[in-house]
């Protein structure tokens, strides 16, 4: 089996800890990559496409919160992608060498600690941190500005409409919101588009709704568009690629400044650093 580093540096014999992710795994009766087909997404992909290099793979992440005072939910998406070849590299890299400092540094004495918010939308990424997690957030921040990455992302706020969108409305605003604002940017930058979008695996109605949401909205971008080959994923595998964790807890990150944009939270301050398309609603609500 192939792991995220391995898949990136071959050739060099780094193996992930059993706690992390693998990337690029194959099941028991072997790969079931699909063939890659153009301006047609795949319904699921246990794997991204060997053929892509690891630098042409971004990831959707996604939260959804509810506000306190009207109980409607503001919907965020963020798209994740490296800007070097050796990024995921990076984030396996430290991500194995916390898991062993932090073992090592409480190894014994310490009691776990009461299930943090990190926890819940990243768990591989919380684990270090299980026996104390006073500086798991500035932590995990410090790791995520130090990642040669950048973010887009798609804020919908129903309450503001008065109504919840139905499920495959709201993938289709948070999807134009996202591919939008990647295309603009590799137009300004003179790039290419990635080759794969992976997200995370969900119900089956769930996944077909975004899956048909993405291709409508890259097709209304038109055939001449640099995303008319952007191809979108759903991991199969119950454990999530580490990417794929950041993107999600981008993207809690979000939703919680939004909620609260006094409170203190050090990885939406990462993240913001890096965002290509700061929402207006993200710009708006200066910290008091």
């Amino acid at each position: 089996m192939t792991t995220l580093d391995k898949m990136v540096e071959a050739g060099k014999k780094q193996p992930a800890k059993a706690a992390l992710a693998e990337f690029g795994a194959t099941g028991a009766r072997g790969s079931s990559v699909a063939k890659r087909t153009v301006k047609k997404p795949l319904a699921s992909a246990r794997t991204a496409a060997t053929a892509l290099s690891p630098e042409q793979i971004a990831f959707l992440g996604e939260h959804a919160a509810h506000h306190k005072a009207t109980l409607a939910k503001a919907f965020v998406q963020v798209l994740f992608w490296p800007t070097l070849p050796d990024a995921w590299s990076r984030l396996t890299s430290s991500c194995t060498a916390l898991v062993a400092l932090r073992t090592e540094m409480f190894s014994t004495g310490a009691t776990p600690v009461a299930r943090s918010w990190v926890q819940d939308v990243a768990p591989q990424l919380s684990l270090p941190f299980s026996r104390d997690a006073s500086a798991e957030e500035s932590t995990l921040a410090t790791l995520i500005t130090r990642l040669p990455v950048r973010f887009i992302a798609a804020v919908v706020e129903p309450d503001r409409e008065k109504s919840v969108a139905p499920e495959p409305a709201l993938y289709r605003r948070s999807l134009s919101g996202c591919l939008s604002a990647y295309e603009m940017f590799l137009k300004d930058a003179r790039e290419r588009a990635r080759g794969v979008l992976i997200a995370a695996p969900r119900e089956k109605d769930q996944g077909k709704n975004l899956l048909e949401a993405f291709k409508d909205t890259r097709d209304r971008l038109g055939d001449s568009s640099s995303l008319a080959d952007f191809e979108l994923r759903l991991w199969s595998e119950p454990r999530l690629p580490l990417p794929l964790e950041i993107a999600n807890l981008a993207a809690a990150a979000i939703s919680r400044y939004l909620e609260v944009p006094s409170h203190a939270n050090p990885i939406f301050d990462a993240v913001a650093s890096k965002l290509v398309n700061p929402h207006s609603s993200l710009e708006s609500r200066k910290r008091r």
